[in-house]
């Protein structure tokens, strides 16, 4: 099922926005999606079995915690760690506008979910971003 076409791992900005109160379980289905969090509560975001080219965009809507966690475990790539379980947007203040990218990559011929943190928007207090990842 792997993405030989490369299409997957676009996200369409116009046609594939989702707004979500509560917690998510990702499905394959929501691959090339922005999903917007906007409820006044932390949230936990788990993503479904790697599937290469497979891609999600998280962007956080309410100064809460947001979560992205694997299902499977030790299978995402943060900074500085090749086996994260999960990244977690911690500081209060800093969290409205949080912008997560995980993408479904091989790294040689193991697959991963390879996690970044696209710009957030301009404005005051996003100068040092506040995360923390579990192992």
């Amino acid at each position: 099922d792997d993405d030989v076409t490369g299409i997957l791992g676009h996200l369409d900005p116009v046609t594939n926005l989702l707004d979500s109160a509560v917690a998510r379980v990702c499905t394959k289905a929501d691959s090339g999606k922005r999903i917007f969090f906007s409820n006044a509560a932390a949230v936990l975001v788990t993503l479904p079995t790697i599937g290469a080219g497979m891609v999600f965009e998280f962007v956080r809507a309410a100064d809460e915690e947001l979560v992205v966690a694997s299902a499977a475990g030790d299978d995402m790539i943060v900074g500085n760690d090749l086996s994260a379980d999960s990244v977690t947007f911690t500081t209060a203040g800093q969290q409205i506008g949080a912008v997560v990218r995980v993408e479904g990559v091989y790294f040689g011929t193991t697959l991963k979910w390879f996690v970044t943190l696209p710009p957030m928007p301009f404005g005051t207090g996003t100068a040092t971003l506040a995360y923390a990842i579990a192992s």
